[in-house]
């Protein structure tokens, strides 16, 4: 158990090797002698809540989920997600009960802790005649951007009816699009790194998922010497 401005990391062995992550930690006792670390670290508290109500607010450390008034420690990075409730978006995030101007995205994250923090988020009703638009990427290995009208538009920002939305995914080098999907439904034959809903008129949520670049060789091969024959598989 931490003391108070500590938070507990790891298991280790004599060595340093990592025995597990959890608080509590049970082994099968060998006939030999064992010694066990506990490793702390110095650490700040993480507070968060929602503001009214119409939504929740998670966070996640490495993407572990901790509980408003854990102790996280220094250096780490601190992810929260904004889940409104339906017919509403976020509307304003606060540190520290400061605004954070110009900020509406669904994920705020908080780089590098070396303090302790009191994040909170505020939800408001999407405007009539605006719908929400939300994406992601699944898995990885590159990133998608969103634009309306050549602007760039977040995660969880509502868009007017009728716009056009454009999609682009950025694969990580060795990557390629592998599929998209529209509500869940897989948008068929579409591969490209671009894709656009024309005319929003609904709330809609997209996501892309990227694949690897198989590699491809060829093998040569050939006899030296005449008494046989090669053979390849």
């Amino acid at each position: 158990e931490p003391n108070f401005g500590y938070a507990f990391v790891q298991w280790e062995d004599m060595e340093g090797n990592v025995l597990g992550t959890n608080q509590e930690y049970t082994f099968l006792m060998p006939k030999n002698d064992v010694e066990v670390v506990a490793r702390f670290v110095e650490a700040n508290n993480v507070y968060f809540s929602v503001w009214n109500d119409y939504g929740t607010l998670e966070a996640t450390v490495n993407g572990v989920e901790i509980f408003s008034g854990n102790a996280v420690a220094n250096g780490s990075t601190v992810v929260f997600t904004a889940i409104p409730d339906e017919g509403y978006m976020v509307g304003a995030w606060y540190l520290n009960s400061d605004l954070i101007s110009d900020f509406t995205d669904l994920t705020l994250v908080v780089e590098d802790l070396s303090e302790s923090i009191n994040v909170g988020v505020e939800f408001v009703e999407i405007p009539e005649g605006y719908h929400l638009v939300t994406y992601s990427v699944l898995g990885g290995n590159g990133t998608l951007t969103a634009t309306v009208d050549e602007d760039a538009i977040a995660s969880g920002e509502a868009v007017e009816e009728g716009s056009d939305v454009v999609f682009t995914a950025e694969p990580t080098e060795g990557y390629r699009v592998k599929a998209w999907t529209l509500n869940g439904a897989l948008v068929d034959d579409l591969t490209e790194e671009t894709f656009t809903v024309e005319g929003i008129d609904e709330n809609i949520h997209v996501t892309v998922e990227f694949e690897w670049i198989p590699v491809f060789y060829t093998v040569t091969f050939s006899v030296v010497e005449a008494g046989g024959t090669p053979n390849g598989t």
